[in-house]
């Protein structure tokens, strides 16, 4: 099972659109009914109740899930709730996590934002989940391909779009 975070927003819709046409069945976390009503019309994306600022609400959506899409909004809240969602993921048995982030990720980054993508490309890096990270210069209809497939341990697309 595939779970998504973000799926009502610009780039998360998106994926769940293109896994939708694909016939790929998903989960979408969402944190109301408003929310879920977005993705009205993608017969195969089901909408769970959580919120990522509630650890017990991550746990139990995580439940079954083997790929997660993990993508959140820019906010002061940002990492905690990534780092809250790769240590859940880890314990609920996930094997990869497709992370949405920046390509100049780096801890040293005087911008909080490109900052705060590294500590959590770190955190996911040190779990042993399989991964992969796509940012904003490449295409997430590229990225989304390689997060099927469990046999790498990890990955990165540059603005290319190639795996290194």
């Amino acid at each position: 099972m595939i779970l998504l975070t973000g799926a009502t927003g610009t780039v998360g819709f998106e994926i769940a659109k293109l896994l939708d046409q694909q016939g790929v069945a998903a989960k979408a976390l969402v944190r109301s009914p408003a929310a879920a009503a977005k993705l009205t019309g993608l017969a195969r994306i089901t909408p769970v109740n959580g919120d990522l600022d509630d650890a017990a609400s991550v746990a139990a959506v995580l439940e079954g899930v083997e790929t997660a899409f993990l993508l959140t909004k820019s906010s002061e809240r940002a990492e905690a709730q990534q780092l809250g969602f790769v240590a859940a993921a880890k314990a609920a048995g996930v094997r990869h996590i497709v992370k949405f982030s920046q390509v100049h990720a780096d801890v040293a980054s005087p911008v909080r934002f490109l900052r705060y993508h590294a500590v959590v490309e770190a955190a996911i890096r040190a779990s042993g989940m399989a991964y992969t990270f796509c940012g904003r210069t490449c295409s997430c209809r590229k990225c989304w391909p390689s997060a099927s497939r469990s046999g790498s341990r990890g990955a990165s697309l540059p603005r290319s779009g190639r795996r290194r």
